[in-house]
């Protein structure tokens, strides 16, 4: 695989830093009364926005160690958190309202209770980032494992906004181009295994990278979690429609057989 250079021509930023509890857009803050369901994909995109911006910044807070910028990215991992917590209560609420008995709605209302926790991972896996980079680790690796990390946390970036638009635009088509993309980190995270092997780093180290290594591969499956769950509501919408796969005709029962005679010479 070639490895890329640079960030994918993309700034890793720390927009994780914008905002504050006083803000109308804080997840804290957040749609206060009954949600409808306009206003829980807002919330959904919301944590979408929460979880590339908390990728790039604990990317950016590895290589370039900032405690400072790292604590604010922990410490936004709650609002993640809260957020989740919000929107799942509004999901439960409204699915066991007896008044709701659209079809389509109630698949997207599951659809958003079964991706709310690969975005919460996702946050958590971040914030285990940005506390590994206050150990320092990036003094100790070498430019080209330096490298690779960068580009894991730029290919990761670009995965959770192609899912993010995946999800505002209904699309389930991105499900292959994310495989294609986590397939890049998987290679990524290969090429960084050997990379520290080579490099002759302590063994405390190199268990230290390992694990930040994994973060960010799970980052990226998690994404193509989210993306086919996309592909399966299509499906199940395009079969309501009349569009997808012929409904197969329910099986005939079979008529009842008569008794089979019992042989005189059995015990009965």
């Amino acid at each position: 695989m070639r490895e890329r250079e640079g960030t994918r021509g993309r700034a890793l930023k720390l927009n994780f830093m914008r905002g504050g509890p006083n803000d109308c857009s804080h997840p804290a803050r957040y749609c206060p009364g009954v949600f409808g369901m306009e206003n829980l994909d807002e919330a959904v995109l919301q944590m979408f926005s929460l979880v590339s911006d908390a990728v790039a910044g604990a990317t950016q807070v590895f290589l370039t160690p900032d405690r400072e910028a790292a604590r604010v990215l922990i410490d936004r991992d709650q609002l993640i958190d809260a957020l989740h917590r919000r929107v799942e209560n509004e999901v439960l609420n409204e699915l066991i309202d007896p008044l709701h008995d659209d079809a389509k709605r109630r698949r997207r209302l599951l659809l958003i209770l079964r991706i709310l926790p690969e975005l919460e991972r996702s946050g958590d896996l971040a914030e285990h980032i940005a506390s590994h980079s206050a150990h320092g680790l990036a003094r100790w690796l070498t430019p080209r494992a330096l490298s690779l990390v960068s580009q894991m946390g730029a290919v990761g970036f670009e995965m959770w906004q192609m899912t993010a638009t995946a999800y505002a635009e209904a699309d389930p088509t991105a499900a292959d181009r994310l495989r294609a993309l986590d397939d890049e980190v998987d290679d990524l995270h290969v090429s960084l295994t050997a990379e520290l092997a080579a490099g002759g780093i302590s063994i405390p180290v190199a268990i230290e990278m390992g694990l930040v290594a994994r973060y960010f591969e799970r980052l990226g499956d998690h994404a193509v979690n989210i993306a086919r769950r996309l592909d399966q509501l299509r499906s199940l919408d395009d079969d309501d429609d009349g569009d997808g796969a012929p409904v197969r005709e329910p099986r005939r029962p079979r008529p009842p057989q008569p008794p089979a005679a019992v042989s005189k010479d059995l015990p009965r």
